[in-house]
Formats: C-alpha cells, sequence, structure tokens
C-alpha cells in the first residue's frame, strides 16, 4: 500500500506538540501530479480512493476537498483533475469521490489488514451502522475473511456495493451492487473483484 499522508502525518505531529486544540482542513486533496497529464481511468481512481481513505483516516481531519474540477477540458477522461464530465457525468476520479460520500459515517474506526487488500472502516455511534470499504488494487480476485471487533451484523447475508474498472487503462467503470458477502458471528467472507472498491453497509444486532 502506498502512503500518501506522509506530510498530512507532519501536520499531525506539530499539532499535537503545539496546538492539540487544532484540527486540519485539506483543501486540496487529489492522487493526480500537478503539471503531469495522467489519464482519468480505473487506475486513478483506484489511487484516489486509497488517498482519500487514508487522509480521512486521520482524526484531526475535519474536512477534505477534492481538487480540482473547476476545469472542464473538451475531453475530461484524458486529464486526472476532474470528478465530471462535460456533461456533469461522473468520472472515474468522481465515482471514487461517490463511494466515500455515500459509505462514510459519523467516526472512522480502526481497520487492519493483511496481505494486498487495503480497508477502512466508519462507525455511526447514533444508529450503530457500519460500513466497511475494501480496496483490490490486483488484477486478480481476492477471497477476503473480515474479522470485526465487538461488532455483530443484523443479517447473516450482505449485499455489497462494487466499483470496478475492466483494466487499469479502463475510462469506463462500474458501480453497482454485486455478488454477496457471508456474515457469521463477528466474521464476514467475500470474494473482491479485481481492480475494484467494495463497500458494504451493516446494521448492528450487538455490539458489545
Amino acid at each position: 500500500t502506498d502512503k500518501y499522508d506522509y506530510n498530512l502525518q507532519d501536520a499531525v505531529k506539530a499539532i499535537a506538540t503545539y496546538r492539540p486544540e487544532l484540527k486540519l482542513n485539506v483543501t486540496e486533496n487529489s492522487s493526480f501530479n500537478p503539471n503531469v497529464a495522467q489519464t482519468n481511468n480505473t487506475w486513478k481512481m483506484l489511487h484516489n480512493f486509497e488517498m482519500l481513505g487514508q487522509t480521512l483516516s486521520i482524526d484531526q481531519v475535519d474536512y477534505a476537498h477534492f481538487w480540482t474540477s473547476r476545469w472542464l477540458e473538451p475531453d475530461p477522461l484524458t486529464e486526472d483533475t476532474s470528478a465530471f464530465k462535460t456533461d456533469y457525468q461522473l468520472t472515474p476520479m468522481g465515482y471514487a469521490l461517490k463511494v466515500w460520500n455515500q459509505f462514510l459515517k459519523p467516526k472512522m474506526v480502526n481497520a487492519n489488514t493483511t496481505g494486498t487488500v487495503s480497508s477502512w472502516a466508519s462507525y455511526d455511534p447514533g444508529d450503530r451502522s457500519l460500513s466497511i470499504l475494501l480496496l483490490n488494487k490486483l488484477q486478480t480476485q481476492q477471497n477476503v475473511s473480515v474479522t470485526l471487533n465487538n461488532y455483530r451484523p443484523k443479517s447473516n447475508f450482505l449485499k455489497p456495493w462494487v466499483l470496478q474498472g475492466a483494466t487499469p487503462e479502463s475510462t469506463d467503470v462500474t458501480w453497482n451492487r454485486s455478488g454477496s458477502a457471508f456474515a457469521w458471528g463477528d466474521k464476514i467472507q467475500l470474494k473482491l473483484e479485481p481492480l475494484s472498491v467494495t463497500a458494504i453497509a451493516i446494521d448492528s444486532s450487538k455490539v458489545e
């Protein structure tokens, strides 16, 4: 997993040392490289999703703004700076934001992974709902077992949402409910599609 948040971690250390009451506003957040034109495709979408996840996981971050979407090129898919096409449909980069906006809860909670899959979890203390987000940047399927700490899903059968591109270079991506996940006790078993983000919304019947 790439680490994109090193500059934010420097800011977090400074805040802890000098002004612990401060919060961070991230006003330019994106995986695009300034002055380097790159295609708005699946590969950049997955990196943008990962960068947003690392940013939102920092407790001190109070606000994150995608950069830029103020310049609409004649063909925005040739540039990775925009979340929108000229008809205001989402580009692959935009879909990464859509997933986070749809599944982000009031509180990010700790999520650890082994192997090549990256994970995040977001929790609502009010209704005890939980979002799990899994990133597979490989071009092969991945079998995944998720272990939940102090949390039990209400249902044994979960229907994930999947954001996916056919190839790293593809500018056509799909976002729909696909596949299934099986929950038993504190375990969830599922298969991740290649080059995908999988999002699972869970209601709890028991929080210990």
